[in-house]
């Protein structure tokens, strides 16, 4: 009878080191390096243009639990179009594909796939975030290169505009 219970306190022992590990051996450390990088993108129905890099050298360092978590599950790439941005579905809309890579500071391409959103026209802030899993772990100047694609429809007209535009943004990590 104590046999069972000795073998089923070994598993649950085991399963919860393995829970609180496996962040500290994907991370590499304790804490993760993390840079976040924002800039706006205005996508007018027949051009698309890439506005200044909003944050630049914006590093935290969450332990590795934070990070994968609570940060990791929200994804590498959000947008917003809140108040201060004027998407308007009225004016047109458009299909987007946004596709990403990173330099790192040996010069090293990590491609980050694909990022598609769709909507109304206007201007929208997209914000990267990069940690270890996505190729940022040491100190140095990296650089990111953004292509993106679209294809709008500004009303009232019915005929798709394909669109097309490329841009980079460069920081610093200390």
């Amino acid at each position: 009878m104590k046999r069972p219970v000795l073998v089923g306190i070994i598993i649950v022992i085991i399963g919860a080191a393995a829970v609180l590990i496996t962040p500290v051996v994907l991370a590499g450390s304790f804490n993760v390096r993390v840079a976040k990088v924002s800039f706006t993108e205005n996508n007018s129905g027949t051009a698309i243009t890439f506005g200044h890099q909003l944050t630049s050298n914006l590093t935290t360092t969450p332990t590795a639990y934070e990070y994968y978590f609570l940060l990791r599950s929200g994804g590498s790439i959000t947008s917003s179009n809140s108040s201060n941005n004027s998407v308007n579905s009225t004016a047109g809309n458009t299909n987007s594909t946004i596709t990403w890579r990173l330099y790192n500071p040996s010069n090293q391409t990590v491609s980050q796939g694909t990022y598609a959103f769709s909507g109304g026209l206007g201007n929208r802030t997209h914000t990267f975030t990069f940690a270890a899993d996505q190729g940022v772990s040491v100190s140095g100047i990296y650089r990111l290169y953004i292509f993106e694609q679209a294809a709008a429809i500004k009303a009232p007209s019915t005929s798709v505009h394909n669109l097309a535009q490329t841009t980079q943004y460069t920081w610093k990590i200390p």
